[in-house]
């Protein structure tokens, strides 16, 4: 019973990630990018076309929503899920945030705060690449996709993507 509880939790308190993520795929990418859609464990999984892959050759995770090239390993698969749970975080914080804004605003200050939660990555990658001048894309050095990279890729001699960053001389993130 517990369990049902904390889904039916879970699915409201993650709505904007699943409308957000629908329009973000929807109207930024287009359905015309997706070969294939499916149902994996919780998240709508979209395959790039073969002429968009060669555009956009990366896995892009939005809310509860991942295009994907058709080369999906695990540890791809693991390094989305990631990005799925921080976006389960932002909208977890957006209900905190929602509701100490609807003390002075009401409900269209909760509902605002709230529903724009899916968007607060942004300004993780914007601080990345802006203040921190972390990788020439910005992205890569934001702390959502080092924390991903942190847990599930491994290289040479079993370390992470963080523990040889740290080792680095120059201390920047490669």
């Amino acid at each position: 019973m517990l369990f049902y509880i904390r889904a039916c939790l879970l699915a409201v308190v993650t709505l904007p990630m699943w409308i957000g993520g629908a329009l973000f795929f929807l109207f930024v990418f287009g359905p015309w990018t997706w070969k294939k859609i499916r149902w994996d464990r919780g998240a709508i999984m979209l395959q790039w076309r073969a002429w968009w892959l060669r555009r956009w050759p990366y896995a892009t995770a939005v809310g509860y929503v991942v295009g994907h090239p058709a080369v999906y390993c695990e540890k791809l698969r693991q390094h989305e899920r990631i990005h799925i749970r921080q976006h389960q975080d932002s909208c977890f914080s957006g209900v905190i945030a929602g509701g100490l804004a609807s003390i002075w605003g009401g409900w269209p200050a909760f509902a605002i705060v709230w529903g724009s939660s899916i968007l607060w990555p942004i300004f993780d990658i914007v601080s990345a690449a802006v203040l921190r001048n972390a990788h020439p894309n910005g992205y890569r050095g934001s702390e959502r996709e080092r924390s991903a990279y942190a847990q599930t890729w491994h290289y040479g001699k079993g370390q992470s993507w963080l523990e040889r960053h740290r080792a680095s001389s120059d201390g920047r993130v490669t």
